[in-house]
């Protein structure tokens, strides 16, 4: 597991986990202001440290019980949450201008969304870098 996209910790280690969040702060804030019932503004500010971001967009649905098919589990029927439908750039973040980002809701949940997110993660020579901020809307 990443956490903030900056530190890798084992999935198993519960302790680690929970500390790495506790320690976990998000530096710039995203505003999500209401247009109108089917439009949403972000506003993503700047900072004096130079520097951009890519904006992702993830989709996902609250929860889902699945049937599996196969390995271990066969035969079970599992619970699973906030499951990712979907994740793709949708602007550019920089540090001197910020960024104001117009979503259409209904356009960008489809019908089997609950919600999305929205994430500003640093760009790091060409790779991805630390998640510097984030919000989420839900139906």
């Amino acid at each position: 597991m990443i956490i903030n996209g900056e530190r890798g910790i084992a999935g198993s280690d519960f302790e680690d986990i929970l500390s790495s969040l506790d320690g976990a702060d998000l530096e710039l804030p995203l505003d999500i202001e209401a247009e109108s019932t089917d439009v949403v503004i972000v506003r993503v500010g700047a900072r004096s440290d130079p520097g951009e971001g890519v904006i992702w967009l993830v989709t996902f649905r609250a929860s889902a019980q699945v049937d599996i098919e196969s390995g271990d589990n066969i035969g079970q029927r599992l619970s699973y949450s906030q499951i990712v439908t979907s994740r793709r750039p949708i602007g550019m973040w920089d540090s001197t201008g910020g960024a104001e980002i117009r979503i259409p809701v209904p356009e960008t949940l489809g019908a089997d969304n609950d919600g999305f997110a929205l994430i500003v993660q640093e760009k790091d020579n060409g790779m991805p870098g630390r998640i510097l901020g984030a919000a989420a809307i839900t139906r």
